[in-house]
């Protein structure tokens, strides 16, 4: 059963492993899986019109981040003195809705790494 439903989902998994394998391809090798999801959710809500903020990335998604990824997910933003050599490829703005809340935006950098990936 579990064979036949896969089968349905062949071109799907293969576009899947192509894209992980061009991040990977781009990425630095101290990027984690975790941190690759991570940035691809956020890629996905600015892509999609909506930035997500890391409170709303993390909550949607429990099932596989785990506690490391509240601060490591910082070596996508932009580099600053706590993360010099942070990858630059996500930047946090102010939410034009609430000012309290931070979103997380594509870099030119980051937009860069995601067509890149899709090629």
């Amino acid at each position: 059963m579990m064979t036949r439903e896969l089968t349905f989902h062949v071109s799907e998994l293969r576009a899947l492993s192509k894209f992980l394998c061009g991040l990977a391809d781009v990425a630095s090798d101290r990027l984690s899986l975790t941190q690759a999801a991570f940035f691809l959710q956020a890629a996905i809500a600015d892509a999609a019109g909506r930035p997500s903020t890391r409170t709303e990335i993390i909550t949607s998604n429990r099932t596989w981040i785990r506690g490391s990824i509240r601060n490591s997910y910082r070596q996508l933003l932009e580099p600053s003195r706590v993360y010099p050599n942070a990858l630059g490829w996500l930047r946090t703005v102010e939410n034009p809705l609430d000012a309290r809340e931070k979103v997380l935006r594509l870099t030119d950098k980051g937009r860069e790494i995601v067509e890149q990936a899709i090629r």
